[in-house]
């Protein structure tokens, strides 16, 4: 029986050291504060994009134009939310949004979970887990995740998707997005 008692603690510290690990930033890595936006926080919509061509559409959004470009005001009768956040935001943040076309998740905001956002000099990193939740839904949505962060000037930004890369955008080169979009 005090065999079974401290096998079971054994397990239970390796395993809360392991979550401990999991979610440190490496060695050079400085965490990034952020703040998640939800799915209803704006009256929009994300604009369609070839997702069989680019499953996942990554972008680091630096300006109300840039932002204008990915989502579309939504006007429907009875909301009053704003189509998108106050262009003052833009002066000190950035938008990281990381979207996805998926059959429609009970809950939307639970379809990415565990954000860590973590720098290295010039390199900005968004880890992930996209959770593919099964559902009785009969359609599909654009799903997306997006944080808020403070506004740095990064040379690369790489998107890593339950472990593996999803995408990397060279902002200083013009790459804000993955997809080509017109920004107005």
């Amino acid at each position: 029986m005090l065999l079974k008692i401290f096998a079971t603690a054994a397990l239970t510290l390796t395993l809360f050291c392991f979550r401990l690990l999991a979610t440190e930033p490496a060695p050079g890595e400085k965490d990034v504060p952020y703040k998640r936006i939800s799915v209803g926080e704006y009256q929009n919509f994300i604009g369609n994009w070839d997702d069989k061509k680019d499953p996942v559409l990554c972008a680091l959004i630096r300006s109300a134009r840039e932002y204008s470009a990915v989502f579309h005001p939504a006007p429907v009768m009875r909301l009053r939310k704003p189509f998108a956040p106050d262009e003052e935001l833009f002066d000190k943040e950035l938008i990281i949004l990381i979207a996805k076309v998926m059959t429609a998740p009970a809950d939307t905001d639970k379809a990415f979970a565990d954000a860590t956002v973590t720098e290295t000099g010039d390199t900005l990193m968004i880890h992930y887990r996209f959770i593919d939740a099964k559902s009785d839904a009969t359609y599909t949505v654009k799903n997306f995740l997006a944080l808020r962060i403070p506004k740095r000037d990064y040379k690369r930004v790489l998107f890593l998707e339950n472990g593996k890369q999803a995408g990397e955008l060279k902002p200083s080169e013009g790459g804000w997005c993955n997809i080509k979009l017109e920004v107005q």
